[in-house]
């Protein structure tokens, strides 16, 4: 019996380095992570931590083991009393070990309500980040992707929640994963300016105007009165939003409460009037038909300055002698985006940023080009586009001092 005690300790002894370095070996990717032994240890944490333990206790013993025989001071097995107490290693092995060997059961659920893990902290450091991003994309020339609609409700819970907690504060933790770091990391995705799509213009007969305060106009330049404020929002957000256009999406972006389906048909029946109003060749039903699901469709004759923009860029890219539409395009440009409103929505999923980069593209690149073949006029055009949509930019006002620069050198040749 005491032999068959001493092999079985033995065999024991034996299994303790194999299950802890499988149990590791099983944690790589855990070990590897930046985040690993961070503030807050998990589960996984903790059980790396002891097998790594165990593994160096065992290491000892053997190396302890060695020594009693290189000094050949052993006598029997059962003096090293070592191999015998290695089962209390063995069951500290068993009690630690988890049931799962990768640590993605311990991840928050991407589904878990903001409710739970938002604070005012969070929510406040989580606007300002995303106002530098969107700053930051705007110096870089970067056009950010568009939010998502499950986004674009994040983001309208945060800033609601926002709204109703008056406290300054700072900055905050933001490392837990949720939909909040997801939507965190998707400012900072960015679209190539080349695969920016547009509404077509061809045929309009309304355009909305983005560049400056909000304001819709005809052909004749008749501009549109709207007897509510929401409506002409409303018909900014479906402009923009045009592969988007429902109900439900459209609540979420511009309301922070829940509205009644009353109030929300009073906004969409104004902006049917008004449209007929300013347009009288088209129906006032055909301006937003009538539907019977969540869609809410708009008139594919409205358009805005900035599809007028982006239309008249991709044009003078392909064939530089349209430059003519290109001018009339910037000279739409009055201030900058919706200057004078309070779409939160706008400056916090990349729209205001979208349609300022757009700007300074087209104006830029007028005006180089412009400079190139000596059209003052055209570059000042282009010049002054640029610093209405971007008061104080550099380089449109490194530009403008060599523009006078050229007028000074023309003045001075044509004199001589």
């Amino acid at each position: 019996m005491r032999v068959f005690y001493k092999l079985l300790c033995l065999t024991i002894f034996s299994v303790i380095p194999i299950w802890s370095g499988v149990v590791l070996w099983s944690h790589r990717a855990s070990i590897l992570q930046r985040e690993f032994l961070d503030l807050s240890l998990s589960y996984i944490e903790i059980s790396i931590l002891t097998h790594a333990t165990i593994l160096l206790i065992w290491t000892f013993l053997i190396c302890g083991a060695l020594e009693i025989l290189r000094r050949g001071n052993f006598r029997s097995f059962s003096e090293l009393r070592l191999i015998a107490n290695s089962k209390h290693l063995l069951l500290g092995a068993l009690a630690i070990t988890p049931s799962h060997s990768t640590p993605t059961a311990y991840q928050v659920s991407p589904t878990l309500p903001l409710s739970t893990i938002l604070t005012p902290a969070i929510g406040f450091s989580m606007l300002l980040n995303i106002l530098q991003k969107r700053r930051e994309q705007i110096r870089q020339r970067q056009l950010p992707q568009r939010f998502s609609e499950h986004q674009q409700a994040q983001m309208r819970t945060i800033i609601r929640f926002c709204e109703n907690d008056a406290t300054k504060i700072s900055n905050a933790d933001l490392l837990t994963e949720t939909d909040i770091v997801q939507l965190a990391n998707s400012v900072e995705a960015v679209n190539v300016l080349a695969e920016m799509e547009t509404h077509p213009i061809d045929e309009w007969k309304v355009m909305v105007r983005l560049y400056g305060y909000p304001q819709v106009e005809n052909n004749d330049g008749q501009i549109a009165l709207f007897r509510k404020k929401r409506a002409l929002e409303l018909l900014a957000w479906l402009c923009v939003n045009r592969d988007r256009q429902r109900r439900t999406a459209a609540r979420t972006a511009l309301w922070d409460v829940s509205i009644s389906d009353a109030s929300f048909s009073t906004v969409v029946s104004d902006l049917r009037r008004t449209l007929a109003e300013i347009e009288g060749s088209t129906l006032r039903g055909e301006w937003l038909p009538t539907t019977y699901s969540d869609e809410i469709p708009l008139h594919h004759s409205v358009v805005t300055d900035f599809d007028v923009i982006c239309h008249a860029l991709d044009g003078f890219k392909k064939d530089n002698t349209r430059v003519g539409q290109l001018v009339q395009a910037l000279s739409l440009i009055r201030d900058v985006p919706f200057a004078g409103t309070s779409y939160s929505w706008a400056d916090y999923d990349g729209t205001t940023t979208r349609l300022v980069v757009v700007a300074l593209e087209a104006a830029q690149t007028l005006a180089e080009w412009a400079m190139m073949h000596h059209e003052v006029e055209v570059a000042d055009i282009a010049i002054k586009a640029g610093l209405r949509v971007m008061p104080g930019c550099e380089e449109f006002l490194q530009l403008h001092k060599s523009l006078l620069t050229l007028v000074r050198t023309s003045h001075l040749v044509t004199s001589d």
